[in-house]
């Protein structure tokens, strides 16, 4: 599922510049410049005294010159969870989340804003006073230090492993300080009291704030991509996200089989890139194309109840999930060729095509889901749809 628009890349070998946050000076022959709140930055080309072009998982873009001056920079419009006091408090039941975050003004500067979500309502309420009695993330209990902005975070003064290059940005610790989970640039980990990691999930964004519900039942956090992710304690499997528009009027929520509900006009904010190989272009196909399969409004309001495990497994069983939806074929697009605006003495005439996107035989197939897929579009047709008071007909096509 991807969310907003960001980029991730691998990074190997030595660059001569390679750019992380909230660091300064030179390490190893690599120069660190503070850029906001970007995790790493992706050189795409450099050449040895020229601009060099970068962009960020958060998602920022823009071109530094040697000597690592911005020549110009776009800031991420989307929500960031980035705030110094990675405030995001959750219910027992992880069904109700306050939200503190930062969105974008006019004038191009950011704006703090604090928001509640509540699942089983599929409610969001903008501009809360927060409710002080919901528990921040815990990070007592445990000798836990240099687990903010840090590449090497500690317990009991030993070293917690993570990735090269990887930085630590959070931490929540259980209430019975058992376990805690560290939520970082790549990964979410959840380690017990000794330092002993029970599991790992790759996250598609970096994790700037995490906390442990007091049912012991879910983790959840809030990340660089401005989605919040609930996993499984137990076994780290994603349970459901939630994405909410810089507006703070649109929303999303979904699960990892595709099932998803959101509020009116955001269906399309989200969706599934199918990977077509090296040498073609990759597809998006965003949830409303898929919606008269995977709406599920009352999954979604269950989803963190105690039988909302069963519930999924029960509609997987009825009618598959979004992998095999995508595998079986691709939903025709549909795109309209009348006019934006027109005029009408109370006949109305909406002239469309449709692209069937169909399997097709090639040596480049593409990936999605670890299955092999290759997706040619063709033209099926050209038609006429005419609206009348009370009626409506389809015309001859083609």
């Amino acid at each position: 599922m991807m969310v907003g628009h960001y980029m991730q890349a691998a990074l190997t070998g030595e660059l001569p510049n390679f750019v992380n946050c909230c660091h300064g000076g030179t390490t190893s022959g690599r120069q660190h410049i503070g850029i906001c709140q970007a995790i790493q930055l992706w050189i795409f080309e450099r050449f040895q005294m020229a601009p060099s072009h970068f962009g960020t998982f958060d998602p920022t873009a823009g071109v530094i010159d040697a000597r690592g001056h911005f020549l110009w920079q776009h800031v991420p419009e989307n929500i960031q969870y980035d705030l110094p006091d990675r405030d995001l408090r959750v219910s027992a039941d992880g069904g109700l989340v306050l939200l503190h975050y930062s969105t974008l003004t006019p004038s191009r500067g950011r704006v703090e804003r604090y928001s509640e979500f509540e699942v089983a309502h599929r409610a969001i309420s903008l501009d809360v006073d927060p409710d002080l009695s919901m528990p921040l993330p815990n990070t007592t209990g445990l000798d836990i230090e240099h687990w903010h902005n840090s590449p090497k975070p500690t317990l009991n003064g030993q070293v917690l492993k993570l990735y090269s290059h990887e930085i630590s940005r959070s931490v929540a610790v259980s209430s019975k300080a058992d376990v805690f989970l560290l939520g970082a640039d790549w990964r979410i980990r959840l380690f017990d009291k000794t330092g002993r990691e029970k599991w790992h999930v790759n996250v598609p964004a970096g994790a700037f704030a995490v906390n442990l519900t007091g049912d012991g039942r879910y983790a959840v956090a809030a990340l660089e991509d401005g989605s919040i992710r609930w996993y499984a304690v137990e076994s780290g499997h994603e349970v459901m996200g939630l994405f909410i528009d810089a507006d703070g009027k649109r929303w999303v929520l979904w699960t990892p089989e595709g099932f998803f509900d959101c509020s009116a006009a955001s269906d399309a904010l989200v969706g599934y890139h199918v990977h077509r190989g090296p040498d073609h272009d990759g597809e998006f196909v965003r949830d409303d194309q898929l919606s008269f399969l995977l709406f599920r409004s009352h999954l979604l309001s269950a989803r963190l109840s105690a039988e909302g495990d069963e519930l999924v497994k029960a509609e997987v069983a009825h009618i598959g999930d979004v992998y095999e939806a995508l595998q079986s074929g691709l939903p025709p697009e549909v795109a309209s060729l009348s006019p934006a605006e027109s005029e009408s003495d109370g006949k109305l005439t909406l002239q469309y095509r449709v692209i069937d996107r169909v399997e097709r035989d090639s040596a480049a197939s593409g990936l999605f889901n670890g299955g092999a897929q290759a997706i040619a579009q063709r033209e099926r047709s050209f038609g006429e749809l005419q609206f009348t008071p009370g009626s409506l007909s389809a015309l001859e096509g083609s």
